[in-house]
């Protein structure tokens, strides 16, 4: 269940922004196992029954109330975090599960910093845009494929984001997103659709903004019905 750290590996140099962002997930991963598993073994000496995560782990990171749900998570994004901390380097990878991530901002960080650092600008002068239904475009440096989303309030449609049927459920899982840096000022493609800006949580329960990125909107869908929908994104559960 829980995962033994070296430290040696642990605190090696990361060069990079995504190799500095793998290096605090890991370091992220390990402060969390530790605290949780003492306090598991804590409660299996008294026999005392854990029936809702502690306040003390949602500091840690912020998952599900069931403690059964919030190890099975949290046990996901630890293996993922070794994982990635193996075969280490500053190559940011074509495609992203959010849901492999504690801390699901720092690949948003690291994307918009490589993106700004590559075109030699502030990264407050840059945004990030999302489509989908584009499998065979291959991400470029300042893009990557974001997995792990659902919608509340919307769908994907074809030429943007639309309403949900009537009796569509309250959450569905969104397509895989291509998600890519653009300058605040030259967003010409999406303008010229209409666009919204939706904001990503890091759980059902919108506790926690992870990030905001545009998305286009369809033709009947307009962004004063679509803020009437409440239209947001949020991490999934693992399946």
């Amino acid at each position: 269940m829980f995962y033994m750290f070296d430290n040696q590996s642990l605190y090696r140099e990361c060069q990079g922004w995504w190799a500095a962002a793998c290096g605090a997930e890991l370091h992220d991963a390990r402060r969390a196992t530790r605290a949780v598993h003492a306090a598991l073994a804590q409660r299996a000496r008294s026999g005392a029954p854990l029936h809702k995560v502690p306040d003390e782990w949602q500091l840690l990171w912020i998952g599900p109330d069931a403690p059964d749900a919030y190890v099975k998570e949290l046990c996901h994004r630890v293996r993922s975090a070794l994982e990635r901390f193996e075969t280490l380097t500053d190559e940011m990878p074509k495609e992203v599960d959010l849901r492999s991530f504690l801390r699901p901002s720092r690949v948003v960080w690291a994307l918009l910093v490589r993106a700004a650092e590559g075109r030699n600008c502030s990264v407050d002068t840059l945004m990030l845009a999302a489509k989908w239904n584009c499998p065979e475009e291959s991400p470029a440096g300042d893009s990557v494929r974001l997995r792990g989303v659902q919608l509340s309030g919307c769908e994907c449609g074809a030429a943007g984001v639309q309403p949900a049927p009537p009796r569509a459920p309250p959450h569905r899982p969104a397509p895989p997103l291509h998600v890519r840096c653009v300058p605040t000022h030259e967003d010409s493609s999406l303008l010229a659709e209409g666009v919204l800006e939706v904001p990503v949580y890091s759980n059902e329960s919108r506790e926690e903004l992870v990030f905001e990125m545009r998305v286009p909107l369809a033709r009947s869908f307009n962004a004063e019905t679509a803020t009437l929908h409440t239209v947001a994104m949020f991490i999934g559960p693992v399946d």
